[in-house]
């Protein structure tokens, strides 16, 4: 069975907590689509399980940065670092920390170890 957009954003509104994805559900489906029309998104799937979530966006200088997740495992995290780290080596992660604080991460094998 193919998961869907519909599934991914139905599966963020059932696990969602504190500030991952605060939007509506129409919201929600207008990121996922932005996010998989440049090729920003990654879902990890277990079988027919959604295990996480990352919409993000390129940004000149070889930059990803992530506008949200939501995981509901232990090791999804580093499960995608891992993806990252595979398909985009020598590219920067950034995004907002919970606190709001910006966060750069240049070393990302270095993060993924750390994980």
């Amino acid at each position: 069975m193919r998961t869907t957009l519909g599934d991914i954003a139905n599966w963020i509104i059932a696990n969602r907590k504190g500030k991952a994805f605060p939007y509506s559900y129409d919201t929600i489906i207008h990121q996922l689509v932005e996010a998989e029309r440049t090729d920003a998104i990654l879902c990890v799937i277990d079988g027919d399980t959604i295990l996480g979530v990352v919409c993000g966006r390129w940004l000149p200088g070889r930059i990803y940065y992530v506008d949200d997740i939501l995981t509901i495992k232990s090791k999804v995290v580093k499960h995608m670092m891992n993806y990252f780290l595979e398909h985009y080596p020598d590219f920067t992660i950034q995004g907002l920390h919970r606190s709001k604080r910006a966060r750069n991460f240049t070393n990302i094998k270095k993060l993924t170890e750390r994980l």
